[in-house]
C-alpha cells in the first residue's frame, strides 16, 4: 500500500504524454459527436451536450489567454471578464448550430495543442495566475479533457482513460477527503492507495478506473464497492472539486520585479 503520489508533475515527459492523451481523448469525440446530440441531455445535471462543448471551448480559450499573458509578461485573469461572463458565454455557446460550435470549439482546442504538446520545461515552470504554473494548467487540462470527455452522452467512458489519467485523479482526490476519514483505495489487480488523514478508514473497490470516476463526481461503469471494519457502508460523500490556486497580488508582483 502507498499513500505517496502517484502521477508525479515534475516529470515533463509523462506529463505531456498524459496531456496529449486526455486531449486526443475529447477531441476524438467532439469530432465525430452527432449534430443531433449536441441539444440532447448530458451526464451533467441542466447541461446539455452543447452546454459541456462550450463549458470545454471556454476553458481552452482561458488556457490560450494566459499562455497570451505569459508572451505579454502579464498576469490575466482564467476567463475574460469573470465567472458571471464565462457563465454567459456557455450559454450563448450552447445556442449555437452543432456544426458551428464543434468547428468553434476544435478551433480553441487545436491551439492549445498547438502551443503545449511539445513544452519544454521553461514554459512549464513560467508563473502564471491561474493555477500558479503553467505545469499545474497541463494538470487541470488532464482532468478538464478527459473527465468531460466522459460527461457527453454516448461519449468515452472511464475504461478510455489511461492508467496516468487514472493516477492523477487519485492524486487530485487527495484533497476531496472529508477530514475525517481516510480512503484506502484498492484497486482489482493493482496497488493499494491510500488518500486522507482521518481516524476512520473507508476501503473502496473496483476497477481502477471506475474508482477514478467516483472520485472525480463521476458515474462509474462497473460496480464500486466500501466497507469499513469488513461491513458493507455507502461510499461517502466527497467535498467539493477544490477552486484553482491563483497567485495573490503580492506573489505577481515580486515575480515582476525578478
Amino acid at each position: 500500500m502507498t499513500s505517496a503520489p502517484l502521477f508525479d508533475p515534475q516529470d515533463t515527459a509523462r506529463l505531456i504524454s498524459t496531456f496529449r492523451d486526455a486531449l486526443g481523448l475529447y477531441k476524438k469525440y467532439l469530432e465525430r459527436y452527432p449534430a443531433e446530440g449536441f441539444g440532447q441531455k448530458s451526464t451533467l445535471p441542466e447541461w446539455t451536450n452543447a452546454h459541456v462543448i462550450a463549458h470545454v471551448d471556454g476553458f481552452s480559450r482561458g488556457v490560450l489567454n494566459q499562455l497570451d499573458a505569459i508572451a505579454n509578461h502579464e498576469f490575466r485573469d482564467f476567463y475574460e471578464g469573470g465567472q458571471d461572463e464565462r457563465n454567459r458565454r456557455i450559454e450563448l455557446g450552447a445556442l449555437m448550430q452543432p456544426e458551428a460550435l464543434r468547428e468553434r470549439a476544435l478551433e480553441s482546442l487545436n491551439g492549445v495543442a498547438a502551443q503545449l504538446s511539445d513544452a519544454d520545461d521553461a514554459l512549464l515552470n513560467t508563473p502564471t495566475r491561474f493555477q500558479g504554473s503553467v505545469r499545474r494548467i497541463m494538470l487541470a487540462c488532464i482532468r478538464e479533457y478527459a473527465v468531460h470527455s466522459i460527461d457527453l452522452t454516448k461519449g468515452a467512458q472511464p475504461i478510455d482513460w489511461t492508467q496516468d489519467m487514472v493516477r492523477h485523479f487519485f492524486d487530485f482526490a487527495q484533497a476531496r477527503v472529508p477530514e475525517a476519514l481516510k480512503l484506502n483505495l484498492q484497486p482489482v489487480g493493482g496497488q493499494a492507495h491510500t488518500i486522507g488523514t482521518g481516524a476512520r478508514t473507508i476501503v473502496v473497490q473496483g476497477m481502477d478506473f471506475d474508482i477514478a470516476a467516483w472520485l472525480t463526481g463521476r458515474q462509474p461503469s462497473g460496480q464500486v464497492r466500501a466497507t469499513a471494519a469488513a461491513d458493507g457502508v455507502t461510499l461517502p460523500e466527497l467535498l467539493p472539486w477544490p477552486k484553482p490556486v491563483l497567485l495573490t497580488p503580492d506573489e505577481e508582483r515580486a515575480l515582476a520585479a525578478n
